[in-house]
């Protein structure tokens, strides 16, 4: 395939990546899943048309921070996998020289945790601080 032009469509970047010798290095299982996500990506709606249907010197952070908001809908691991695929696909064009810059590592990523503690965590933690006031009391 043809290296794309500055002014290409993110399909059409999207579409260099899957057929890349990078893609083609990861596994089987890793292809299949950058694939579906990817494909989800350039369907994801963001302001009356298709995310794959803009061209990449048009995309801005607010298109890309308005699909992610669409992913987390599906949940944060989704969202997060989504980004990340898509980041790998723009930087493999990025290191032909097709961009300068990636507007994608400038979307903040949500985390699974609040506060960096699981809800384990935070039951546990209150279950001992429980046992410590009972405890005291009892003394």
């Amino acid at each position: 395939m043809k290296i794309p032009k500055g002014n290409a469509k993110l399909c059409d970047i999207i579409e260099f990546y899957l057929v890349s010798s990078t893609f083609a290095r990861l596994s089987g299982a890793s292809q299949k899943d950058y694939e579906l996500h990817l494909r989800a990506v350039m369907n994801t709606p963001v302001e009356g048309k298709t995310l794959g249907n803009y061209r990449c010197t048009n995309i801005k952070v607010r298109h890309l921070t308005q699909a992610y908001e669409h992913w987390l809908k599906t949940g944060i691991r989704t969202a997060n996998y989504r980004k990340s695929v898509l980041s790998a696909a723009w930087k493999y064009a990025m290191r032909h020289d097709v961009m300068t810059h990636n507007p994608i590592s400038l979307v903040q990523a949500r985390s699974g945790h609040q506060g960096g503690y699981s809800g384990a965590s935070n039951r546990l933690s209150h279950s001992l601080r429980q046992d410590t006031v009972t405890s005291a009391g009892a003394a």
